[in-house]
């Protein structure tokens, strides 16, 4: 079995002249992604691996969540490769993560997180992924490439728990 948690960045300031790649989180991203984390350390018991986008939205999230979980991550890496919005370059991303991996936490994009989690479900199941909402699939196989259906089995968004 493998589980794929799926973590939208928290919201964003565009209050700063910078590239994308560097626009940091606004003040409510920060409360926000402490909720998800507690909520989601309630609702779950066991053991993944974080990573996140090298986007500074995406890491500065990946490690507020981490401040809340970290007794339950296994590994902690900022990927360069995860810097996408693309649903098929994400899908490709999944399918090739390492097999030791069971439980993987990813922090990215929209509009690939919605997306995927779409294709995934084999429905359209939300509209929109929003910032700091959470979604985790389960997928019934032993390896990443053979994933195809997955049930969602957790779906968490900030304002449902504000």
């Amino acid at each position: 079995m493998k589980r794929l948690i799926l973590l939208r960045h928290g919201k964003s300031s565009w209050n700063h002249n910078v590239q994308d790649v560097d626009r940091p989180l606004e003040k409510r991203a920060y409360n926000d992604a402490e909720l998800i984390a507690e909520d989601f350390n309630k609702k779950t018991d066991y053991n993944f691996t974080l990573w996140s986008s090298k986007a500074n939205r995406a890491k500065t999230t990946a490690e507020l969540v981490s401040n809340t979980l970290n007794s339950r991550i296994d590994n902690f890496k900022i990927k360069d490769e995860f810097y996408t919005f693309d649903v098929n370059e994400l899908l490709l991303l999944i399918k090739n993560l390492p097999n030791t991996v069971e439980n993987m936490m990813l922090v990215g994009h929209n509009p690939a997180y919605t997306q995927i989690i779409n294709y995934f479900c084999q429905e359209e199941v939300i509209d929109n992924l929003p910032t700091t909402g959470l979604a985790e699939l389960e997928f019934q196989a032993d390896n990443w490439s053979e994933i195809k259906k997955a049930t969602l089995n957790l779906l968490l968004f900030p304002k449902h728990i504000r």
